[in-house]
């Protein structure tokens, strides 16, 4: 084999190590980037529900209390009360 064909398996090495390694950046980003972006969601999330909630205790709760009835943890069992919120 003359210096051309090494010269070759070198460089298709080389390339081919190149490669994998770029794979394997690129796979171990993405998978962080999908992480990152769960964790906002996630945040966005909670943030909404606790801003429901607040918005459901502050006005359903709230009128309840001043109708004489309200919430509770045994809503079903007393009449005019609703669920607590979750």
């Amino acid at each position: 084999m003359g210096i051309k064909g090494k010269f070759s398996i070198v460089t298709l090495l080389i390339g081919i190590i190149i490669s994998l390694a770029s794979y394997f950046i690129l796979e171990r980003s993405n998978n962080k980037l999908i992480e990152m972006e769960a964790t906002r969601i996630a945040d966005i999330v909670s943030t909404q529900i606790l801003a429901d909630r607040a918005i459901y205790t502050k006005t359903l709760v709230g009128k309840l209390k001043k109708d004489g009835v309200g919430a509770d943890r045994d809503w079903h069992d007393k009449k005019g009360f609703i669920a607590l919120p979750a």
